[in-house]
C-alpha cells in the first residue's frame, strides 16, 4: 500500500460515522468502523514513518531541530525498533479484532417490515383441544407485536393424520389479541375462526392488534377425541403502535 492510498484511506475515515467502506485492490469491499479504520491508518502510516534498515547495528528515524544544536539524528537501536516494530502489529491486531461486531439481542423489527411466523398445534386423544405459545419477537418503547392476519388448517402429511382427517368435527381456532385502552389498561378480544370438518381458515385485521403469542384450537361439540388431530398455523404482524380506545 503506498502512502498516498492510507492518506487517502485516513480521509475517508474521518469522514465517515459509524462505518467505512474501503475498497479491496483486487475487487469488492472491506466494512469497517471508523475508529478501526483509523488505528490501522496510524498503524500504516507508522511503519513508512519507522523503516528498518538491514544489516546496520543502528538506524536513523526521525530528525529534530534543536534551537542552538541545529539538526541532528536521533538514533536508536535494532531492539528499540523491533520494540516499536511489535507495537505498531499489536495495534493493527487491535484495530483487526474491533473490526468484529459484538454480540447483541436482535433488534426490534421496524413498523413497516411485516414477518410471518408459523407453528404447529397436536390435539392427541383422549383432549379435545390444545394450546399454543408463539414466540414473537420484542418491539421498541410504546410499541407492539400487531396480529394483521392469521391461516389455520389441518395436517394431512404427518403420521395418519391423512387419514383420520375425515373423522375431524367442527372446529375452532382463537388468537388471543388484545383491545388497549387510556392509562395503559387492555382488554382481550380474542380473534376466532370457526371450521366445519377438514377446511382451511384464514383471516385479517388490516389495523393489526397488540398479539401476545397465545393461540387454542379445540375441537367443537366434544370435550374428547379417539384420534389425533394437528394444525398448522401461520400468523403475520409486525411492530407498531397500537389503536387506543376508551371504553
Amino acid at each position: 500500500m503506498e502512502l498516498r492510498g492510507a492518506l487517502s484511506m485516513w480521509g475517508a475515515g474521518r469522514a465517515g460515522t459509524d462505518w467505512v467502506s474501503v475498497l479491496h485492490p483486487w475487487g469488492g469491499a472491506i466494512h469497517m468502523t471508523s475508529r478501526a479504520f483509523r488505528l490501522i491508518a496510524i498503524a500504516v502510516l507508522g511503519s513508512f514513518l519507522c523503516p528498518l534498515r538491514m544489516g546496520g547495528e543502528h538506524v536513523q528515524t526521525i530528525a529534530t531541530v534543536s534551537p542552538g544544536l541545529g539538526k541532528q539524528g536521533l538514533f536508536l537501536r535494532e531492539g528499540t525498533m523491533m520494540r516499536l516494530r511489535l507495537i505498531l502489529l499489536f495495534l493493527t491486531l487491535l484495530s483487526l479484532v474491533s473490526l468484529i461486531p459484538p454480540a447483541v439481542a436482535a433488534a426490534p423489527a421496524p413498523a413497516s417490515v411485516l414477518q410471518t411466523f408459523s407453528s404447529v398445534a397436536v390435539i392427541d386423544p383422549p383432549f379435545g383441544s390444545a394450546f399454543l405459545l408463539m414466540n414473537l419477537p420484542s418491539c421498541g418503547s410504546g410499541q407492539a407485536w400487531l396480529l394483521r392476519s392469521v391461516q389455520v388448517s389441518p395436517e394431512i402429511e404427518t403420521g395418519t393424520t391423512a387419514e383420520d382427517l375425515p373423522q375431524l368435527p367442527p372446529w375452532g381456532a382463537s388468537f388471543h389479541v388484545f383491545q388497549n385502552g387510556p392509562s395503559g389498561s387492555s382488554i382481550g378480544r380474542p380473534v376466532t375462526l370457526i371450521g366445519a370438518g377438514p377446511t382451511h381458515l384464514s383471516t385479517s385485521i388490516d389495523g393489526g392488534q397488540p398479539f401476545g403469542g397465545y393461540v387454542e384450537v379445540k375441537l367443537l361439540g366434544q370435550a374428547t377425541t379417539t384420534v389425533r388431530f394437528q394444525f398448522n398455523l401461520h400468523v403475520t404482524g409486525q411492530c407498531g403502535t397500537p389503536s387506543v380506545m376508551v371504553f
